[in-house]
């Protein structure tokens, strides 16, 4: 549970609270087998990626030229 007490400590940090345990930990076993509202189809990651891919490949293509 390593992963699970950096995850704790960043939240902390960055919300400067303890997180509600129960629902945390809830969370992140769902974000850790991609499940609920962390399933890939949930968070777009496919959009994510081929939006992603586009920009890459329009930036390599303008700097080709100049």
């Amino acid at each position: 549970m390593d992963i699970f007490n950096m995850a704790e400590r960043v939240f902390k940090h960055v919300f400067e609270e303890d997180p509600d345990c129960f629902i945390f930990m809830k969370e992140f076993m769902e974000f850790m087998n991609g499940m609920g509202r962390f399933l890939d189809e949930m968070m777009r990651l496919e959009s994510l990626k081929v939006n992603y891919a586009k920009e890459v490949s329009s930036y390599h293509l303008f700097n080709r030229f100049y």
